[in-house]
């Protein structure tokens, strides 16, 4: 098991948490990058300026960005603050360094982060339905 996903699963984040974070990693979330192969092209529901594929949907997509940067604000935590990633690592990457030494607190932050942008983007096509 690869550091990123052990770190996921010894995080404090509640399970179903958990699992979508282990899903995101395996690029195995149900977005428009998946159903691009079937020559669909779906622009990201949070900014409408992109294809939605998941590394711009939960880092660089603007109003994804503005969440991490309220959550670095709030939690003190710089690392978290997206300016100092290397956003051109692939998402198992980039969770495993950015974090890699947060500790469990960091871990769950993150998973969170990412879980709430996923809701998110989930009520606004629910919305829009």
């Amino acid at each position: 098991m690869s550091n990123s996903r052990a770190m996921i699963w010894k995080a404090w984040a509640p399970p179903k948490c958990k699992f979508f974070t282990w899903l995101l990693l395996q690029n195995r979330l149900w977005i428009a990058a998946r159903l691009q192969a079937s020559k669909w092209a779906i622009f990201c529901t949070l900014c409408v300026r992109n294809l939605e594929m998941a590394h711009h949907l939960f880092f660089e997509c603007p109003l994804a960005r503005s969440v991490w940067q309220l959550v670095a604000s709030w939690s003190y935590c710089s690392t978290l603050n997206l300016s100092g990633w290397r956003l051109d690592l692939d998402l198992e990457e980039s969770f495993s360094q950015t974090l890699g030494d947060g500790g469990k607190k960091g871990h769950t932050l993150l998973i969170l982060i990412l879980w709430t942008i996923w809701n998110w983007r989930s009520a606004i096509i629910l919305r829009d339905r």
